[in-house]
């Protein structure tokens, strides 16, 4: 008997080693795991900060959103990538990732820079909501005839290029675009295959901002106080007057379509020619004029 229970006890300790070695093995795949899900989100996250800070919104953008899929609940991520749009001023798409970071983080700095999102929002609504008041009522006094040479500024505006039917395609008065023939062709034919007519304004930042916020309220007063129709695409590029002298240049660019042109000028469309421009001006061996001459190329080979 007694030889017995000494054979269970060796088979008891036998398997309790091997209960434990499994359990030291089992431990070692979690703590593997961790430690390389946590380093797979830092690299990420090292390398969308290494894109911003090259300017390199595209790639940062995507470096962030990997981030996300490797830890849905990054705040950081969700906080860094709607700045990214903020600063793009694409507020619907920083509101939408701020929302997704609200329900997988409930974090208190995601909810306030929602709300903060929010607001500016609701604020370009009630702003254009406003010009389109005003100018259907003659009567209602427009929110830029007050402002001092705004109407008279527009309308003394001199096309540096114009088409054959009288439609100004190129409004370069900051000279920042060197190709003004080769953009003016690819315009002409963007007019031809769509029949929208397209208008790229230059202008310094002083030209706009001591009676604007922002640039997206100057492009759209501009394209109202210029076209009398629905049928034109305006985008307007905006930097500072000093940008010779500067280390690194704050420029803007705002897009401005009429009601007639959603048809063809769908979101799909646009953000084809977005993403084309705004990566193109973020590149150093392409110039101003260069990047909206590729844009239009690029949107031709979807219409």
């Amino acid at each position: 008997m007694e030889t017995g229970k000494t054979k269970n006890k060796k088979w008891i300790i036998i398997i309790a080693a091997i209960a434990a070695v499994v359990c030291i093995a089992v431990a070692a795949v979690i703590l593997v795991t961790g430690n390389s899900t946590e380093r797979k989100l830092a690299e990420q996250l090292d390398l969308a900060e290494g894109y911003l800070s090259e300017l390199d919104y595209e790639n940062a953008i995507a470096a962030y959103e990997a981030a996300i899929e490797i830890d849905p609940g990054c705040r950081d991520a969700y906080l860094e990538l709607a700045d990214i749009y903020i600063e793009q001023e694409e507020y619907e798409e920083a509101a939408i990732i701020l929302e997704q970071g609200l329900v997988k983080t409930d974090s208190p700095a995601i909810l306030k820079k929602l709300e903060d999102v929010e607001e500016i929002i609701l604020s370009r609504e009630d702003f254009a909501e406003e010009i389109i008041l005003s100018k259907e009522d003659p009567a209602e006094e427009s929110l830029l005839s007050e402002e001092e040479g705004s109407s008279e500024e527009i309308s003394e505006i001199e096309p540096s290029v114009e088409a054959d039917d009288g439609d100004v395609y190129i409004v370069d008065n900051i000279g920042v675009i060197d190709n003004e023939d080769s953009l003016n062709e690819v315009m002409q034919e963007f007019e031809d295959i769509t029949g929208i007519y397209p208008c790229v304004m230059t202008v310094y930042d002083s030209d706009w901002n001591q009676d604007y916020d922002e640039l997206w309220q100057y492009a759209y007063d501009l394209y109202i106080n210029t076209f009398s129709d629905e049928l034109h695409f305006l985008i307007v590029y905006s930097k500072p007057e000093n940008a010779a002298e500067l280390d690194f240049v704050n420029w803007a660019w705002e897009g401005i379509q009429g009601d007639e042109t959603d048809p063809i000028l769908t979101e799909h469309n646009v953000g084809i020619f977005n993403d084309a421009l705004q990566t193109d001006l973020l590149r150093d061996n392409v110039s101003v004029g260069e990047a909206f001459e590729n844009a239009f190329e690029k949107i031709l080979q979807y219409l």
